[in-house]
């Protein structure tokens, strides 16, 4: 039973170091993106807030909700 448990928490580990090592990847790919898009300066900052101090997640909001495009762009 205590076998289970310790495979458990290595791929919970696994799991976890993954996201951490992916994390600035996705964030430095997500801000050359937002660099390319030519947003207002106070979006631009306020995105780049959201990526850097909410990890992985808001890189993946903003690669979801793709701001600057419309929404018939989005689509294609």
């Amino acid at each position: 039973m205590q076998n289970s448990g310790l495979l458990f928490a290595y791929a919970i580990n696994a799991v976890l170091l993954l996201l951490l090592s992916s994390w600035p990847i996705l964030a430095l790919v997500t801000l050359l993106r937002l660099r390319k898009i030519g947003l207002p300066s106070l979006e631009t900052v306020l995105w780049v807030i959201v990526i850097l101090f909410v990890p992985v997640f808001g890189a993946l909001a903003f690669l979801i909700l793709q701001p600057g495009k419309k929404p018939t762009e989005i689509a294609r």
